[in-house]
């Protein structure tokens, strides 16, 4: 019984060496920085399969050993066992890799498709900015031009005030002085809007602006600016209207 109790299967230390040098690491090769992450994978992938590999043969070293002792014991020569390259195990990590490829040459792609559209949006609002840019130039111009010309008709307003009053002052002095009485000037529409005409004489030599209280010479006040009708009512009973029209 201690005889068989010390003795050793044959081939048992060959296949205890073949398996630590199995699960032993293999040394790691130099890589681009690139392909850290596919080589590993395939390392992962390569473990799981000498893990699979040696709890198989750990199965059948088992099963060996039980049948060894029910059977005599037979003193045979030590044979060289061949390591077996797991082929499957290989197929799966190459075809591991290629997919791993293929991902990451997906996302390369996806990331150049979101950069292009980056730029593209970029530009867009480059665009738009500089078109904001011309309107804000435009509106401002518009303004002065709208403040110069709210400006002048402040100024004929004024004019035209002063006008009226003066002409006011000739008439009662031409009553009190029995004066000859003047042909009354004619006055036409050039233009009209709600609330305010433009007027000129006949000869075209005078033109003014109005709105509806202003002093006419020999129309009196303006009563009322009918765009409608296209005629301005005095105080006088005299209206204005356009050329052609009287």
């Amino acid at each position: 019984m201690a005889s068989e109790e010390e003795y050793h299967i044959p081939g048992e230390a060959q296949a205890s060496a073949y398996q630590s040098e199995e699960l032993s690491p293999p040394p790691k090769p130099k890589i681009d920085f690139k392909k850290v992450l596919i080589v590993v994978f395939i390392l992962a992938i390569f473990w799981i399969g000498v893990h699979f590999v040696s709890s198989s043969k750990k199965a059948k070293k088992n099963r060996y050993e039980l049948t060894q002792v029910e059977q005599p014991i037979a003193i045979s020569m030590p044979v060289e066992q061949k390591p077996q390259v797991p082929t499957n195990n290989m197929m799966v990590i190459q075809k591991g890799a290629v997919n791993l490829e293929n991902r990451l040459a997906n996302v390369e792609e996806g990331n150049a498709s979101v950069e292009a559209r980056v730029q593209r949006t970029n530009a867009s609002l480059a665009d738009l900015q500089n078109n904001l840019a011309v309107m804000s130039s435009q509106i401002a111009t518009l303004n002065s031009t709208l403040q110069d010309l709210v400006s002048q008709v402040t100024q004929q307003q004024s004019e035209l005030h002063v006008l009226g009053n003066n002409q006011t002052k000739k008439e009662r002095e031409s009553v009190s002085k029995q004066a000859p009485v003047i042909k009354p000037q004619i006055l036409f529409i050039q233009a009209l809007i709600p609330g305010r005409a433009w007027l000129s004489t006949q000869e075209g030599g005078m033109s003014m602006t109005v709105k509806e209280g202003d002093a006419i010479p020999t129309y009196g006040v303006v009563n009322s600016i009918d765009p409608v009708q296209g005629v301005v009512n005095t105080s006088s009973g005299r209206t204005i209207v356009f050329r052609g029209e009287e």
